[in-house]
């Protein structure tokens, strides 16, 4: 299955990048190099600031508790017994 992946992306990428017929060869100078725009990355940073909150909200009220520092009181047969 991997080397199946691998020889679909070998498949994709490398007769595209052979071809001399790109589309990019005949745009303007200024779309050849790409730069962000100061909106571009005020929205990225945004993104990230809004993942960054929500994790938050998240864990609030989402507890996150280790496996580890459950114990013996994940198991309810076992507090019966003893």
């Amino acid at each position: 299955m991997v080397i199946a992946l691998w020889l679909n992306r070998y498949l994709i990428v490398v007769p595209t990048l052979e071809s001399p017929y790109l589309p990019i060869q005949d745009s303007r100078p200024e779309w050849v190099f790409y730069s962000a725009t100061w909106v571009e990355w005020s929205l990225t940073a945004a993104g990230v600031a809004v993942f960054c909150l929500l994790l938050t909200i998240a864990i609030k009220f989402i507890p996150a508790i280790n496996v580890s520092e459950m114990g013996d009181h994940a198991d309810p047969e076992k507090q019966i017994l003893t």
